[in-house]
């Protein structure tokens, strides 16, 4: 059996685009950015270092004086625990060379 194709529609929609004479003339490049100097450059690169130096330094300052302040506490501590016992074993040993009366 032959199919036969559907008619055509009569009227046929079309795209179209117009086009104006002018729009054929050469396009004018985009304009280039302002180039930095080297002295911007320079600047702008030195002020974010400086804000990563600083940031570091400050953490790099505060390790070393926690360490520093804890090996010292740590000294001190032992020094005085040292000390301590020491004035106890002369009170006590003192205590005991008194006489029950003397105590009292």
């Amino acid at each position: 059996m032959n199919a036969m194709p559907p008619p055509m529609p009569r009227f046929v929609p079309t795209l179209t685009e117009v086009v104006h004479p002018q729009s054929l003339l050469p396009v004018e490049a985009p304009s280039v950015p302002e180039v930095l100097d080297t002295a911007q450059i320079v600047q702008t690169v030195m002020h974010q270092v400086a804000l990563l130096l600083d940031r570091r330094l400050t953490e790099e300052t505060d390790a070393i004086v926690h360490q520093l302040v804890h090996t010292q506490l740590e000294a001190l501590r032992a020094q005085l625990y040292q000390e301590f016992e020491e004035r106890v074993r002369q009170a006590v040993a003192d205590a005991l060379r008194l006489s029950p009366a003397e105590i009292s």
